[in-house]
């Protein structure tokens, strides 16, 4: 979570602003610590940002195994609450 921390934030609050970013175009990172529309995606999806960027953030292309991105989202999901899990899973989290 170390290489997330730099946008997101130490304890993924997100930002306000991404002035960590040396790429203009980019979003200003989403709070992962709280469900929001950013993070209301099955898992599958979720995993597919983490490799590819495809919300206009740094991607991890080819760096990280399946189990590892797995990972990554299930310690982001450590952050959440009961309440915000169950409404991840039924807008089809697990699909």
């Amino acid at each position: 979570m170390d290489n997330c921390s730099v946008c997101h934030g130490l304890n993924g609050n997100g930002t306000l602003q991404n002035k960590s970013s040396a790429v203009e175009g980019f979003y200003p990172a989403p709070a992962l610590n709280r469900i929001s529309d950013e993070l209301l995606k099955p898992l599958k999806e979720l995993a597919e940002i983490i490799e590819s960027s495809k919300i206009k953030q740094h991607g991890f292309g080819g760096k990280l195994s399946e189990s590892e991105k797995l990972a990554v989202i299930a310690a982001m999901q450590n952050f959440w609450t009961d309440q915000d899990y169950k409404e991840w899973l039924k807008w089809g989290g697990l699909e």
